[in-house]
């Protein structure tokens, strides 16, 4: 895909001291592998000034909207619009989380997390997507492209017959200067991993984009 475009990736803090993940085999993590809970935004405009962001969250999931107070995903594209001054419209901003075992519990499936956790994780998933909009540089090219990575997968519904098709298709997106070089790369994988077991001490976030 040719012709110049403003690209840009920004990588945020989720939160900080993650709550809610169950214990792994009758005891707690004992620490974070990496650096905990992410959240990473892209985004791509077009010199006309149409653009589009996409920004991931390590976490279990995330509802649309919350019945106790306005921090569902619509409500984030709503405060990137206002943010941005219009220039990127709630339209224009898609958000997900990538289901990661080893995030925090945003839905309460196990308990939950504090509001005021939710909060502070809704605040830095607006701020990663303003940063990235406002961080742009200017690209030659974007390419796209895909690789079967179906001998990284385990289907743990394979003896269902209703069950064999499966996503394995690893996706990526990336800006490229005039030079060639790597401005910013969006990677898609249809997994998650999660992690049990004795020698499984601390917890990862694990997911599908990066």
């Amino acid at each position: 895909m040719g012709g110049d475009r403003d690209c840009a990736v920004a990588h945020g803090r989720a939160g900080d001291g993650a709550t809610g993940a169950p214990p792994l085999g009758g005891r707690a993590a004992t620490g974070v592998l990496g650096e905990g809970q992410s959240v990473r935004a892209f985004v791509v405009r077009e010199p006309g000034g149409g653009a589009v962001a996409m920004a991931d969250m390590e976490l279990q999931g995330w509802f649309a909207a919350t019945r106790d107070g306005p921090y569902g995903i619509v409500d984030m594209r709503q405060a990137v619009q206002e943010r941005t001054g219009g220039a990127l419209r709630a339209s224009q901003v898609f958000i997900q989380s990538n289901h990661s075992h080893s995030g925090a519990d945003t839905m309460g499936v196990w308990g939950g997390v504090p509001l005021e956790y939710r909060q502070r994780i809704f605040e830095r998933t607006v701020v990663t997507i303003v940063d990235a909009y406002e961080g742009r540089r200017t690209a030659a090219r974007l390419v796209y492209g895909t690789a079967d990575g179906r001998d990284l997968l385990n289907n743990q519904f394979d003896y269902d017959p209703a069950n064999q098709s499966v996503d394995s298709d690893v996706r990526v997106l990336q800006a490229r200067n005039a030079r060639g070089k790597a401005i910013a790369t969006l990677v898609n994988s249809p997994r998650t991993r999660p992690c049990s077991g004795p020698r499984t001490r601390r917890r990862r976030a694990t997911g599908c984009s990066a």
